[in-house]
């Protein structure tokens, strides 16, 4: 029996079904709370990532657009003609610049130099002391210094940063020095041809004459040195006779060279 007041109704209204099954146990309250910030977290992240995408997919469309625009653009614009060289041999391609020579670069050399003199006869004489025999082809002289005047042109030329006014000197009469004091002096022998002062000033600007042993009488008649005078000019002076000394002796040199010279002035 029941006592009164012990009788527990279930919700079906079935007295008794409460021993039967037990009732369920309320959540906490902490873990509903839990549950429910962890579904808004969610939903939130959710909605981050749709909104990134609609971004990204707005960008990637403007892009495509300007894209389309620019290379629209570009494709309308003339582009500049480019011609390119002919094959070079060997097989080479490569779009080098054509250098053009300028008319002033094409004008002869000759065109910038007056011819002042043809021809003329000029020598040197080999002192019998320490005196130098000395050519002057711009003034188209023949002058012989003292070794001490030597000395002090040489010294005016240094210091003044000048070249000297000596072309050709000679001297010593045992050796004989055939020397030249200009800066751009060369000689050929009598096979060459010198027709020109363009060929005078190429042979001179080529070098390789600074000095002769006369005594070795290498030099021969024919020879011509060509050179540039402290003025700028071309000058050519061709070995036209050698007087005096013995070829077959080591220390007898010419005792007078003879020239024929020629001079272009420049301008």
């Amino acid at each position: 029996m029941t006592a009164p007041g012990d009788e527990r109704t279930t919700p079906g209204g079935n007295p008794g079904a409460a021993e039967n099954s037990p009732a369920e146990p309320a959540r906490p309250k902490k873990f509903l709370d839990r549950l429910d910030n962890t579904q808004k977290v969610i939903t939130g992240i959710t909605g981050c990532v749709l909104a990134l995408g609609a971004l990204w997919g707005g960008l990637k469309t403007f892009g495509s657009e300007d894209k389309k625009e620019s290379s629209s653009t570009s494709s309308a614009a003339p582009q500049p003609s480019q011609t390119l060289p002919p094959p070079q041999p060997g097989g080479k391609n490569s779009p080098e610049p054509v250098v053009q020579a300028t008319p002033s670069v094409q004008a002869s050399a000759s065109a910038t130099y007056t011819l002042a003199y043809e021809n003329k006869t000029l020598g040197l004489q080999v002192p019998s002391n320490l005196d130098t025999s000395t050519l002057d082809l711009d003034a188209r002289e023949s002058l012989t210094y003292t070794e001490s005047e030597m000395n002090e042109l040489e010294t005016k030329a240094k210091e003044s940063n000048k070249l000297s006014p000596i072309e050709i000197a000679y001297r010593n009469p045992v050796w004989g020095y055939l020397f030249t004091e200009s800066k751009y002096a060369g000689i050929a022998d009598s096979d060459a041809e010198i027709k020109s002062v363009d060929d005078c000033r190429e042979l001179a600007r080529s070098g390789g004459f600074k000095e002769a042993e006369m005594a070795e009488w290498k030099v021969k008649v024919g020879s011509t040195i060509c050179l540039i005078t402290d003025q700028g000019s071309v000058a050519e002076a061709k070995i036209t006779k050698l007087q005096g000394g013995d070829s077959k002796s080591y220390a007898s040199p010419p005792n007078r060279i003879e020239f024929s010279a020629t001079l272009w002035k420049k301008g």
